[in-house]
């Protein structure tokens, strides 16, 4: 049996209560109703009235995005979380195929699920600087923790000359493939 990683386990108290609330609406916006192998939420049912409906699925979006940035949001996670809601408020508003569209997209559950990997990437960085460890990849939220010599950051590891000592760190496109990347998941 499948079964998805916890993020409870590892994150902070609060933000775990953002990404439980953030999930709670995204459920309730693109995932809480089932019809034959379809899920589609308020998002959709709402979208059905023409530009008005739009224009509320906008303003829940907005509010679910508002409720993420309590968890101290990056811009670029903010801004690709409100480029996915004005998508698709913009293609809601096409009649009938953009309301279908509406249904499949589900922008708020994108929103939630990129909420979780940022989370959880940010927590790693966090744990890794804890222990020492330097962020050895550049879609890492850390930089490069500074040397004993004047202050300054390594080179990025494609500069960085090898190292005679082996490391039980695996090489950072293992990295990659273990704690994936902050694309959003459907």
């Amino acid at each position: 049996m499948w079964r998805s990683f916890n993020p409870d386990i590892i994150l902070s108290e609060r933000d775990r209560q953002v990404l439980r609330s953030v999930k709670r609406r995204a459920t309730y916006l693109d995932k809480g109703c089932s019809c034959c192998c379809f899920t589609f939420g308020f998002d959709f049912v709402v979208g059905l009235i023409p530009v008005i409906g739009d224009a509320i699925g906008l303003i829940l979006g907005l509010e679910l995005i508002k409720v993420a940035s309590k968890a101290d949001l990056p811009k670029h996670i903010y801004l690709q979380m409100l480029s996915n809601v004005i998508f698709d408020f913009v293609i809601g508003l096409a009649p009938v195929v953009g309301d279908l569209l509406d249904a499949v997209i589900k922008c708020n559950w994108r929103n939630a699920m990129l909420l979780e990997d940022y989370l959880m990437l940010r927590r790693r960085d966090e744990i890794r600087a804890e222990k020492g460890l330097v962020n050895h990849h550049n879609d890492g939220l850390l930089s490069p923790e500074p040397t004993a010599t004047g202050g300054k950051s390594k080179p990025p590891h494609h500069m960085a000359l090898p190292e005679a000592s082996s490391s039980s760190q695996p090489p950072p496109a293992e990295q990659n493939k273990k704690y994936g990347s902050l694309l959003p998941r459907f």
